[in-house]
């Protein structure tokens, strides 16, 4: 089982540097809200390099979930802004978005420090960011039905992207709500994180057809 879980991890590294890629490639041409994106893309990988770097080298003991910890920091603060540059309504999510964005972020590093072990599971934060990022994902399906406005030509990949945002952090939810009993349990338990790296796959495949379909169409029509 850990055989498999490795090969998956590997797997998902090479789709993520894909996106990269792609997102790097198309940057300029890219409205703000898919910079956001692509800036998430790219911490995402530099947090997977640093892990598997920990795993050769045990740079931080051969217990990387500090590096989880700072991951969710980013990971809410880039994909916070991916949505408050698509989501119009409520109108107060964009005028608040950087109190928001501020004392979320606090509360994420408080819980760092004070309140769950560095060197474990940072629950807390982690199944908080994810219910905050669902809810944006849902919020931004339901602007999209409200919508008057002729169709944009990168609506059908934000759709995709949006889609794969929703069903990753809706899967993995339960994995990241119990991961310091996850991490503590027997080895059967182990296929949960097989069935993780499953969805993270099956997330960033989602991400580079959208990132391909958008550059393919712009490049079609240029």
């Amino acid at each position: 089982m850990l055989t498999v879980y490795v090969v998956l991890a590997y797997a998902a590294l090479v789709v993520l540097l894909g996106n990269v890629s792609l997102g790097l490639i198309q940057w300029k041409d890219l409205e703000p809200a898919l910079k956001w994106l692509v800036c998430f893309l790219c911490w995402n990988l530099g947090i997977e390099v640093l892990a598997k770097l920990d795993m050769a080298f045990k740079l931080l003991g051969g217990n990387n979930l500090p590096l989880l910890h700072l991951y969710t920091l980013g990971e809410f603060v880039l994909l916070f802004l991916f949505y408050t540059h698509l989501i119009e309504k409520p109108v107060w999510l964009r005028r608040l978005q950087y109190p928001i964005l501020l004392a979320i972020s606090m509360l994420i590093v408080l819980n760092s420090a004070f309140v769950q072990d560095l060197y474990g599971f940072n629950t807390y934060a982690k199944t908080g960011v994810q219910l905050l990022l669902i809810g944006a994902a849902v919020l931004f399906f339901f602007n999209l039905a409200a919508q008057e406005e002729p169709e944009a030509p990168s609506l059908p990949s934000l759709r995709l992207i949006n889609s794969a945002i929703l069903i990753y952090y809706s899967s993995s939810l339960v994995i990241f709500m119990f991961g310091n009993f996850l991490l503590t349990a027997h080895s059967n338990e182990f296929y949960l994180w097989v069935i993780n790296a499953s969805l993270n796959i099956l997330f960033h495949i989602l991400i580079f057809i959208a990132l391909w379909n958008l550059k393919f169409r712009r490049d079609r029509y240029s």
